[in-house]
């Protein structure tokens, strides 16, 4: 999955889609791990043993996190 770190709900931008902070993208996201983990879940009912190779580069907490509930990063 390219750019997997955009698999977010949080806004970080203004109405307009201006004045992002792009600081905060990287910071770790509860929200994004669990978009991550559903959609982990329902590969792995799809095709049991199914690799999810995430290009990800987010905080390293996040990335541990995603690492050990069975994802590739």
């Amino acid at each position: 999955w390219d750019l997997s770190k955009g698999f977010t709900q949080r806004q970080t931008c203004d109405n307009s889609g201006g004045n992002c902070d792009v600081g905060t993208w990287g910071n770790y996201d509860a929200s994004r791990v669990a978009i991550w983990q559903n959609y982990y879940n329902r590969m792995q009912q799809a095709s049991n043993g199914s690799y999810c190779i995430l290009e990800h580069f987010a905080a390293n907490n996040e990335e541990i996190d995603l690492s050990n509930r069975g994802m590739l990063l």
